[in-house]
C-alpha cells in the first residue's frame, strides 16, 4: 500500500462505516509513503470529541492514531445531510428525492442545525485541502442553518403544498438507544443505533451549529472569516436545491481551527 501511495500529495479515505476503525492501519502507510495531508473519513455533524455517539468515537480514535504518528492531517465536518431532511411532499412528485428518514423529525423541530448539500461537498473539500492555513485542523463546512420546522416551511414555500409535519419524542429515541446499546460499529446493524444517535445529536441535544463548533475548544474559529474569500464558494439552499439545484445562497460557510493538543 506504501508504494500505491508514494506518488500522493493528499489522500483522501471514504469509507463505509464498518470500516472506518481500519483507517488505524491506512495511516502508517500513508505516513510512510510521505504523503503531505490525510483526510480521514469524518464528514459529521459537529459534536463533543467523545461519548455522545459511537461513530464520533471511533473517530477520534483514528484521530488521536493519526497524531501519534505525526501524520500531517485536515479534519473536515460537514453537518448534517441536506438530502435526508426532505420529507414527502403530498403529491409525490419528489419521492426520488426523498430518503425517508425526513419523515419523522427528532425531538419539536425547533432545534438549530447545520446542513450541507451533497452537491457541495466536492468543492468544499477541494479547497478545503488546497489551502495550506487548514494543515492540522478542523474544518467544518455548511451551506445553511436550519430548524427542521424551518426545512419544512421553506419546501412548503416553494412546492405550493402543506407537508404533515409528525415528531419523534426525545423519550422514544432514548428508549431506542437503549435497545440497541450492545450493538458495535462492527454489527451488521449498526446502521438503525446510528441513525437514533445522529437524530439525538442534531435533533435534539443541539450539538451540530455553528455556534457550538465555536464553543467546543478544538473548533475555535480564530480568524475564520479572514479565509472565507479565500475557501468559501457558493452553496445550494436545501429547499430551492431540491427543486432547480441552481441557487446560490452567501458563500459565508466555512470556519477553519487549530487543533488544541
Amino acid at each position: 500500500m506504501t508504494k500505491a501511495l508514494g506518488d500522493q500529495e493528499v489522500v483522501i479515505a471514504i469509507l463505509p462505516i464498518a470500516a472506518t476503525i481500519d483507517q488505524i492501519l491506512l495511516a502508517p502507510a500513508t505516513k510512510a509513503a510521505g504523503v503531505k495531508r490525510f483526510v480521514p473519513t469524518v464528514f459529521a455533524p459537529v459534536a463533543p470529541p467523545k461519548g455522545v455517539f459511537t461513530l464520533r468515537d471511533t473517530k477520534e480514535d483514528v484521530l488521536n492514531h493519526i497524531r501519534r504518528l505525526h501524520l500531517p492531517y485536515t479534519i473536515i465536518d460537514v453537518g448534517w445531510w441536506n438530502q435526508l431532511t426532505l420529507p414527502r411532499l403530498p403529491s409525490g412528485r419528489i419521492d426520488k428525492l426523498v430518503s425517508g428518514l425526513g419523515e419523522r423529525n427528532p425531538g419539536d423541530g425547533n432545534v438549530l442545525s447545520a446542513f450541507t448539500h451533497d452537491r457541495d461537498v466536492g468543492q468544499y473539500v477541494t479547497r478545503a485541502v488546497l489551502d495550506p492555513r487548514t494543515l492540522n485542523k478542523f474544518v467544518f463546512i455548511y451551506s445553511e442553518q436550519l430548524t427542521m420546522n424551518q426545512v419544512y416551511d421553506k419546501l412548503e414555500k416553494v412546492s405550493g403544498e402543506t407537508v404533515p409535519r409528525n415528531y419523534i419524542p426525545e423519550q422514544e429515541l432514548a428508549a431506542k438507544l437503549a435497545e440497541l446499546k450492545d450493538i458495535t460499529i462492527r454489527d451488521n446493524d449498526f446502521l438503525p443505533k446510528a441513525v437514533y444517535e445522529y437524530q439525538c445529536l442534531w435533533g435534539v441535544k443541539g450539538d451540530n451549529n455553528v455556534q457550538n463548533a465555536e464553543y467546543l475548544e478544538s473548533w475555535k474559529s480564530n480568524g475564520a472569516k479572514d479565509h472565507h474569500s479565500n475557501i468559501a464558494h457558493s452553496s445550494r439552499n436545501l429547499a430551492t436545491a431540491t427543486f432547480s439545484c441552481t441557487e446560490a445562497i452567501p458563500p459565508d460557510h466555512i470556519m477553519t481551527s487549530p487543533v488544541q493538543m
